[in-house]
């Protein structure tokens, strides 16, 4: 009779009784690759490199496929979701306040990063002011002046108030002819016009008192100089000197506006902008007629906002009303160093609106920051949830920001959506557009116990919780391992400890228990094969997609998942086999690949009493190690009806077989 034909292995069932346990079932399972029915080991981890940094490794990260980011605290990253991103431009949150680096300030010096800025860009506090710069247009009248006095009729531009702009090295002098030059008549040279009333409509006096205003223009009118050169416009005739251009103001095409800025940081190729400012004082102007100078502060923010390489900018917008409503336009940008500028631009010469109204940077205290569709990036601190602008990483609005009721423990992308865990149960969140996105409460009082047990599992996400792994997805939100495990047994792993991993299709899990430290390995796709214990230990990780790799870390080395060459040495041990009557198996054989140099190491347990009159108790009564697979002899001083077998080995193992004669080997 056969005791035991094993040729199927899968792992634990710690929730069931080993009296209770499948054939295929194991009471214990350790460092057991269970994927193709036989029983095989787990390479080792290896082809590894060392970290740096000193102190606790919390957290490690492989950017641009060769070099290890690597930090303290927990701290997650995204790398920018912007098109062209020829320096990888990185993101992250968990050291300090929120941050990002690229490849022209991170890789000067190990440990890397090695320089970082801050995320946001800070709203401007100072407000700016404005001033009014009156000046002439072309005007309906002009006169060349060469010298002496000269006139110029004025009775078809009429009454009104006139501003006088002149070029050059020359002075030049308005005179009343009797009473119809009011105040404000004088003497203007180049930079300081003049402004007079014409109280009726007259002919005036232009006198230049000194030098020349000959200019060759190539032979073009020139009706404006633009502001930088000259905040006086002017008009010069080719060749026989100045053409004088004076116009009144007209009440009637006046009007208010407001200023704002934003500061702009240039850096790499790409524009981070800030919201902008508080609105300058209103200001009325003719438009075409006067100019605005707006003053600044001439510097910054205060921080670590500057990288390398980088410019700070100010960019000007204002008010400009219009069929849709009241909008801000662009002007123009300058240095941030620079204190002026002058806006002399026509409604129809304005830029793009302004779109940065309400983009406040990222709180400092906000982490867990992840990466979702559509150039979304989103954190969270407390129980608030804080996403991004799209494709805008530094701006998260407070505007599109909502709370959940509990305080979040972590976020987890999978698909076109995130699960959200709490301190109490997860939330899921979809959405294509940062300011609509919608959270569902998922009906799961199961808390997650980790946020570093968190795994993308590809269409679902999984977490450790008190009561065991969660997985929650479209149409799934349940603890997944309630079949393995008993409230007792999983809390023995404590929860809290465990930091999970993705690794083709299943969930690789480390925990700490205080005195004990080891792994797990649970596949949900193969039934009754899902759960095996690890001895090996790594205090982090990270998941390579673009490689499909798993890097570990053990202290300061970080090793590849099975990146070595030496099989693990596994060790399984069945279930409880129970006989209808009291036995003495006599013969054994495991069929498999050991060899002398890797023996397999066979035991064999049976439940009897040792002496007359003395309780059963489980004895080892037999232990071979195996050099090949041929049988071998089993002793034959006991009866009992309770067996158990365990095979302790690096090479794979097809069959366990148990009999109480050869015969009974040839059989099975």
């Amino acid at each position: 009779m056969l005791l035991f034909d094993l040729t199927a292995f899968s792992g634990v069932l710690p929730r069931r009784s080993k009296r209770m346990l499948a054939p295929e079932q194991a009471q214990v399972a350790e460092n057991c690759r269970l994927l193709s029915g036989k029983l095989e080991s787990w390479l080792d981890s290896g082809n590894g490199v060392t970290l740096p940094l000193a102190g606790a490794i919390q957290t490690v990260y492989l950017y641009k496929n060769l070099y290890w980011f690597h930090w303290n605290t927990d701290v997650d990253t995204v790398r920018s979701p912007i098109a062209n991103n020829t320096n990888t431009r990185t993101y992250f949150t968990g050291d300090g306040v929120p941050k990002m680096t690229d490849d022209t300030i991170a890789l000067s010096s190990a440990p890397y990063p090695a320089n970082s800025v801050i995320l946001g860009i800070p709203t401007p506090t100072i407000v700016p002011t404005v001033a009014e710069i009156q000046r002439t247009n072309y005007a309906n009248t002009s006169d060349d002046l060469t010298g002496g006095a000269e006139s110029i009729d004025l009775t078809s531009g009429g009454a009104g108030n006139y501003t006088l702009s002149v070029a050059g090295t020359a002075a030049v002098t308005v005179a009343a002819t009797g009473t119809t030059v009011g105040t404000g008549f004088g003497q203007a040279t180049e930079g300081n016009p003049i402004t007079f009333n014409l109280t009726t409509a007259n002919t005036i006096s232009l006198t230049l008192n000194t030098g020349t205003l000959d200019t060759n223009a190539n032979g073009e009118y020139i009706k404006q100089v633009e502001p930088g050169t000259s905040v006086t416009p002017f008009i010069e005739s080719p060749g026989s000197g100045a053409t004088l251009s004076v116009a009144p103001s007209d009440p009637n095409n006046s009007e208010s506006r407001v200023y704002v800025y934003t500061w702009v940081r240039r850096w790499n190729g790409f524009d981070e902008e800030s919201q902008p400012s508080d609105p300058s004082s209103i200001i009325t102007v003719t438009p075409g007629t006067d100019a605005v100078t707006i003053t600044f502060p001439t510097s910054g923010p205060t921080g670590n906002y500057y990288p390398s390489g980088s410019t700070f900018l100010k960019r000007l917008y204002r008010t400009q009303s219009g069929s849709s409503g009241t909008s801000y336009q662009f002007v123009g940008e300058i240095d941030v160093a620079t204190a002026t500028l002058v806006d002399s631009l026509l409604a129809e010469s304005l830029g793009e609106s302004l779109i940065t109204t309400g983009w406040d940077p990222a709180p400092d205290d906000m982490k867990g920051l992840v990466e979702m569709p559509n150039g979304i990036l989103v954190g969270f601190r407390e129980n608030e949830i804080i996403p991004s602008v799209a494709y805008q990483p530094h701006a998260y609005p407070q505007a599109f920001r909502q709370s959940v009721t509990d305080n979040i423990v972590g976020i987890k992308v999978f698909g076109q959506s995130a699960v959200i865990t709490t301190v109490r149960e997860p939330r899921l969140m979809s959405g294509v557009s940062p300011d609509s996105l919608s959270l569902e409460k998922i009906e799961l009082q199961q808390a997650c116990s980790n946020k570093l047990s968190m795994v993308d599992m590809g269409t679902y996400v999984m977490y450790a919780s008190p009561d065991g792994l969660v997985a929650i997805g479209p149409g799934i939100a349940r603890v997944v391992t309630e079949d393995f495990f008993k409230e007792k047994e999983w809390r023995a792993l404590k929860p809290s400890s465990i930091r999970g991993y993705y690794v083709d299709g299943r969930y690789v899990g480390f925990y700490d228990t205080g005195t004990v430290k080891g792994g797990f390995v649970f596949d949900p796709g193969t039934g009754s094969a899902s759960f095996s214990f690890l001895t090996d230990y790594y205090e982090a990780g990270y998941n390579d997609t673009e490689t499909d790799k798993l890097y570990l870390l053990s202290d300061h080395n970080l090793l590849e998942w099975e990146g070595g060459t030496t099989l693990m040495t596994k060790r399984w041990k069945s279930g409880v086999d129970i006989e209808d009557r009291p036995t003495n198996p006599a013969i054994a054989q495991v069929i498999g690949e050991q060899d002398a140099t890797n023996p397999v190491t066979f035991k064999i347990w049976a439940k009897y009493a040792l002496t007359n009159g003395a309780a059963e108790t489980v004895n080892l009564v037999h232990t071979e190690v195996a050099t090949d697979s041929e049988p071998f002899r089993l002793p034959g001083d006991y009866l009992a009806t309770d067996f158990e077998v365990e095979v302790q080995c690096v090479n794979s193992v097809d069959e366990i077989l148990v009999g109480e004669t050869a015969e009974d080997l040839k059989r099975g």
